[in-house]
């Protein structure tokens, strides 16, 4: 007996996917072979084969920062869908009233358990930095110290989610883009909504 049909788009589903793989291959990358990231034969441990890496144009499999822009512009377009398929005002309210939430929950969690780790110091990133050669990317990541106050008012609170800190996860950079061009996408409908052409 088959379920209820997804709504979701398989193929973009499929994008995303090989757009997170590729985001984890840019961090393994530079936390392990930086060589390959910036060229620097004194930070290789696979002789030239970095180096060619780094001149080749298929260097373009662990470019995080494009595959994040491809992100953007999937979210930008799952948010906007629903919507253009109803024309139905409501429809951008209920996104934009949930949206903020149902980005800070995972969020939120994220930080709480990176909290911990560092707090236990079960962080080994500067002693694997010194072994990989990526003391300038991989044993920067994390603060040296944490405090409690640091993280629930000033991260989880509104630092991460409104002013881009990611101290404790250096991924979190992207949520306050992700938050504010959602409400730029939401605004954008709104104010088109009663133009026929939109276009």
């Amino acid at each position: 007996m088959q379920g209820a049909p997804s709504n979701k788009i398989q193929y973009l589903e499929g994008l995303r996917g090989i757009a997170a793989f590729m985001v984890l291959s840019h961090h393994f990358m530079l936390a392990f072979y930086p060589g390959a990231y910036d060229g620097n034969p004194d930070r290789a441990h696979l002789g030239s084969w970095e180096r060619y890496y780094y001149s080749s144009p298929i260097n373009v499999l662990t470019n995080g920062n494009f595959c994040v822009t491809v992100f953007f512009v999937l979210s930008g377009f799952v948010l906007s869908r629903k919507y253009w398929q109803s024309n139905n005002f409501s429809v951008i309210m209920s996104a934009a009233k949930r949206r903020f939430f149902r980005l800070f929950i995972p969020v939120a969690f994220t930080l709480i358990i990176s909290f911990i780790l560092l707090r236990f110091s079960l962080y080994k990133h500067v002693e694997v930095s010194a072994i990989s050669h990526s003391e300038w990317w991989l044993g920067t990541l994390w603060p040296a110290q944490g405090s409690l106050f640091g993280v629930f008012l000033e991260h989880v609170a509104y630092g991460v989610m409104f002013l881009g800190y990611h101290d404790y996860d250096t991924s979190m950079w992207t949520m306050s883009i992700e938050l504010f061009g959602s409400f730029l996408v939401f605004g954008l409908l709104a104010v088109t909504h009663p133009i026929k052409r939109k276009y």
